[in-house]
């Protein structure tokens, strides 16, 4: 009404929106370390959404994840919506990221050599409450903190894991390399078993390469091949003695010992064949035959092998003589000539 005049009514629609009641955050928290969080709000028809939170974190998605959290995006997350240009209040969740446990020490022992055979024990730092989860080669597994492997083989070799667990959440697996180094497979000891005391004899082992082989006997000196797969033995004492052998290869690892029996008679008492005579007497040692060689114009008589108490074993007059059936030992041949010479020679069956 303007100076008592009364103005015409006008009508007008005016629309109040309700406010929009404040979001409701879905949060499986705690999260352990390194999960992916996911903050998850139900959905509005023509609702747009404003997040914040810790770090300066800011969306515009309805649904927010954090890939591979840390423990400093831990804090209070809020979510606002807007419909039809009303705010509601805002919704918030309490967000909790976990440190995980951090990964033991790992050590074991032998520290630098294990052999094949051998125990291995590992060992992880303690962690209070934690519990152990151990994997490694040849099917490993173990709930133990300090676990032991007995008689190791080279199947056990590679790296070796453990992950503790606290709580919910699992560390980063800490290693170790581990390597089984094979034990020397020594082969058995060959040479002469039957000789003559002063022989000088080879004796022989096969082993791995870059080992080294201690060699000790009983009743004579090594001459040559200290410390080799190989050496030379002279025979000093008559009797029944004993050449040994133990093998340590190039990682420490040591061998079965191998021992071989030597049976060292006396020399004989008949003239010894000479570099210069009229016969060669060959193989020596003998095996399934031995054979009487005349040099110049001599001529085989005869040959006869006696054992070492004089009882005579072979009488022949052929240069091949079959010695398969006599059995392993010393022998002396005795051998005439044509023109009356007599030789003798001690001979071996092997």
């Amino acid at each position: 009404m303007v100076n008592g005049c009364k103005s015409v009514e006008e009508a007008t629609n005016v629309v109040i929106n309700i406010k929009p009641a404040s979001p409701v955050i879905s949060n499986n928290s705690p999260y352990c370390e390194r999960s992916n969080v996911s903050l998850t709000v139900p959905a509005v028809s023509g609702a747009t959404y404003s997040w914040t939170g810790p770090v300066n974190f800011t969306s515009t998605n309805q649904n927010v994840s954090l890939i591979s959290a840390i423990p400093v995006q831990s804090g209070t997350y809020s979510c606002v919506m807007t419909v039809a240009g009303c705010v509601s209040d805002a919704g918030t969740t309490e967000l909790l990221v976990t440190p995980l446990p951090t990964a033991p020490t790992l050590s074991s022992f032998p520290v630098n050599k294990l052999c094949a055979g051998d125990s291995l024990q590992l060992f992880a730092s303690f962690t209070d409450l934690a519990t152990y989860s151990w994997t490694g080669p040849a099917g490993f597994v173990s709930a133990l903190r300090n676990p032991t492997i007995k008689n190791t083989n080279q199947a056990y070799s590679g790296t070796y894991s453990v992950a503790i667990t606290k709580g919910a959440c699992t560390s980063q697996p800490a290693n170790i390399t581990i390597t089984v180094n094979p034990t020397p497979n020594t082969g058995n000891i060959s040479g002469l078993a039957n000789v003559f005391k002063l022989d000088t004899v080879s004796y022989m082992v096969n082993g791995l390469q870059g080992s080294s082989f201690d060699w000790n006997v009983t009743g004579a000196n090594i001459t040559l091949g200290a410390g080799s797969n190989k050496v030379q033995v002279k025979w000093l004492t008559v009797g029944t003695e004993t050449i040994k052998v133990k093998e340590t290869s190039d990682q420490g690892c040591l061998g079965v010992e191998k021992s071989f029996a030597v049976n060292v008679v006396p020399t004989t008492s008949v003239n010894e064949l000479h570099a210069n005579a009229d016969v060669v007497v060959y193989p020596n040692p003998m095996n399934e035959s031995l054979t009487v060689s005349m040099l110049s114009n001599h001529k085989l008589q005869s040959a006869t092998i006696y054992d070492l108490i004089g009882n005579e074993i072979i009488t022949s007059n052929k240069s091949d003589i079959d010695v398969s059936h006599l059995q392993n030992g010393v022998y002396v041949i005795r051998i005439k000539d044509n023109n009356g010479n007599t030789y003798s020679q001690k001979v071996i069956k092997n």
